[in-house]
């Protein structure tokens, strides 16, 4: 009588963590590469405030001759969607040039201090891509699905973190970070050149590597992957092929921990962009 009793009860506590999902474990050491990460990077998503460095870093090779474009952010964020606040300094460096400013974004306005410059700019610009550090994030930091990690083992570190590193197919790649992908071949501006434009991007050695903290927060997310970018126009005579390599990371700070967003006292100063003759990007 016992055992049947016992039996029961096992089987409704099975039925309701079934139901409920509510028998995952919380531990980290207890979990697989496919659990580690996707509760890593959902418990991640939940922080309400964060503090991060962010890079990204691009090397074009075009006709023999190469191009490499580091773009580094340290940034603090409380809120998020239309009550994200934001403020951080970038550096980056173009053909050369090294140029460094302080970004602010708040009720969906960005707020760039450049070479002596102040304007702004509205997040949902084209302009403002590049500035747009949390979107960047968001197509950086992915689960990854099970199948991708299934024989992917864990390793254990002597901090109490563990990291799951792992190569990624490049159309299996290109799916989940699809956005990431898409904003770094710069594959949307190619049709201002032409109707008929064809753009084929082709990913290949990929690889991804994740550091999960002793609390379950993420505390490092890079990827490293190459792209063969080819763009043809029969109305414009073009065909043109390039390689691109990419190297980008993000870097938390304590995550978990209270960050506080405080505006720049110079915001009224700030012009409007497209107010500004022969502005651009």
């Amino acid at each position: 009588m016992k055992t049947r009793k016992k039996t029961a009860v096992f089987a409704l506590l099975l039925a309701v963590c079934l139901l409920l999902g509510a028998c995952s474990s919380t531990d980290i050491k207890k979990q697989n590469a496919y659990e580690l990460v996707k509760n890593a990077v959902e418990k991640t998503s939940k922080l309400d405030s964060y503090e991060l460095d962010m890079t990204t870093n691009t090397t074009i090779d075009m006709m023999g001759q190469k191009m490499s474009t580091p773009i580094n952010f340290n940034i603090k964020a409380e809120g998020a969607g239309s009550s994200l606040k934001a403020i951080g300094t970038i550096s980056m460096s173009v053909l050369g040039l090294e140029v460094k400013g302080d970004v602010y974004q708040e009720n969906n306005m960005i707020y760039l201090s450049l070479g002596g410059m102040k304007f702004k700019i509205d997040a949902s610009a084209e302009e403002a891509k590049t500035y747009q550090f949390a979107d960047t994030e968001e197509q950086l930091i992915k689960s990854l699905p099970e199948d991708v990690l299934k024989d992917v083992q864990v390793t254990d570190n002597a901090d109490g973190s563990r990291s799951v590193s792992v190569t990624v197919d490049g159309e299996k790649f290109t799916g989940i970070y699809n956005e990431l992908v898409s904003a770094l071949s710069n594959a949307d501006s190619y049709s201002e050149y032409a109707k008929d434009i064809k753009t084929e991007i082709t990913v290949k050695d990929a690889k991804v590597d994740i550091n999960v903290l002793p609390n379950g927060y993420i505390g490092k997310y890079e990827l490293a992957f190459d792209m063969d970018i080819k763009i043809s126009s029969a109305s414009e005579g073009l065909d043109v092929s390039s390689s691109v390599g990419v190297e980008a990371s993000a870097s938390f700070k304590d995550p978990g921990s209270k960050v506080t967003v405080t505006a720049p006292s110079d915001l009224s100063e700030y012009v409007d962009y497209s107010k500004i003759p022969g502005m651009t990007f």
